[in-house]
């Protein structure tokens, strides 16, 4: 699956804060010019640096001798002016985005590499490219060829790959006829995106999706890393990097295709396939206030929903609605499909262990509801441990 040039313009745009999608493409797919385009309807500084025919001093800074303090000679790095770091902050503004892209980024030696996708991610405290702290108003992006098309592309190393997001771009004819037509305009600021970022920054702030934790939960996994296979892999990080596009993209109203591409990018082509069959089901919901009401919802008859259901429930839950909860937690262990299959007893322990011993603490009451006391003695091996 790939997405449309102009469908990759829109997610670069949008993207959160801190993260890196990383253009994948054939040689003339419009990769480096969807890069420059999204950065100018972003209203930002654009800078685009030319990684392929990099050298490791072109970011680490020049060598030169300075005085150590027993007066011998020891190495420093003088660093360049044309990266937007705390050294050449004066030649940057304060106020705006700065947007850096770097172009052909898998043709770049692995020394750059490492050290670039050191600038993209940090070092668990601040982004750094070679000792130069990046600035903070600077994002990442990148363009790659893909291994297949035969670029001469180094394969990324797996702790890079897990930090950027793979998006694969398909020239779309209609798309290209349409720009042919109209001269190819110049992008524009976008006057409706600083608002957007607003509401985007916000979004992403709520945290991981319930979605993302059910799958979890109810996928009995958040790896599936294997040493010898190359690309995206799921793990902790990338499904909090797709549930923080999540956030971002529901934010602007983008889903579908969009949505799937960034699932492969960050957990792997076969994961998001599950991934994105779960997510489809969100849509089948019941209505979480009145549970919380306690109201007699009828309850669907899939793992997959009440996973999403309980993380809704103990995100959303007070004090006040530890009764209701209860009574949930009773009627999940016993839904049960039509062929009378029970489905909801594990998810209902789920639901339990976390009004007690996880993030639900306004729910701890359920302890004492007396409805729950059958349910201990039927399904309390669920809870032990």
């Amino acid at each position: 699956m790939a997405i449309t040039p102009k469908q990759a313009e829109d997610v670069l745009l949008y993207a959160p804060y801190g993260s890196c999608v990383v253009l994948l493409g054939k040689p003339g797919s419009a990769k480096s010019a969807v890069n420059y385009r999204a950065a100018k309807r972003a209203g930002a500084t654009y800078c685009g640096k030319y990684t392929a025919d990099m050298d490791v001093l072109d970011g680490k800074g020049i060598p030169y001798l300075i005085e150590g303090s027993d007066g011998k000679k020891i190495m420093a790095y003088a660093p360049t002016g044309d990266w937007p770091t705390d050294a050449a902050a004066s030649l940057y503004p304060k106020d705006s985005e700065i947007r850096v892209n770097l172009d052909d980024w898998g043709q770049s030696p692995p020394p750059v590499k490492r050290q670039t996708a050191r600038a993209i991610y940090g070092d668990g405290t601040e982004r750094l490219l070679g000792n130069n702290v990046i600035l903070p108003n600077v994002l990442f992006s990148a363009t790659s060829n893909s291994v297949e098309d035969r670029a001469g592309v180094f394969q990324t190393e797996s702790y890079a790959q897990n930090r950027v997001v793979d998006v694969r771009v398909e020239p779309d004819v209609d798309e290209w006829v349409s720009g042919a037509i109209s001269g190819f305009p110049k992008p524009q600021f976008d006057e409706s995106y600083p608002e957007k970022r607003v509401a985007i920054n916000r979004e992403v702030a709520k945290g991981v999706p319930d979605e993302i934790i059910a799958y979890a939960k109810w996928n009995k996994s958040v790896s599936n890393f294997e040493a010898n296979t190359p690309g995206p892999f799921m793990s902790q990080r990338s499904l909090t990097e797709l549930g923080k596009f999540m956030r971002a993209f529901g934010a602007v109203g983008i889903n579908g295709s969009i949505l799937h591409e960034v699932a492969c990018g960050t957990l792997g082509e076969a994961e998001a396939i599950k991934f994105i069959a779960f997510h489809a089901l969100r849509d089948q919901l019941p209505d979480t206030d009145a549970i919380l009401k306690g109201e007699d919802v009828r309850l669907p008859a899939r793992t997959e929903i009440l996973y999403i259901l309980c993380t809704a429930i103990v995100r959303a839950g007070r004090k006040e609605h530890c009764g209701a909860v209860a009574k949930l937690i009773d009627k999940l262990a016993h839904t049960e499909t039509t062929d009378g299959m029970k489905v909801g007893v594990e998810v209902s322990a789920y639901l339990f262990k976390e009004c007690l011993h996880g993030a639900a603490s306004e729910l701890r009451g359920v302890r004492s509801s007396p409805i729950l006391m059958k349910w201990l003695q039927e399904h309390g091996k669920y809870f032990i441990g």
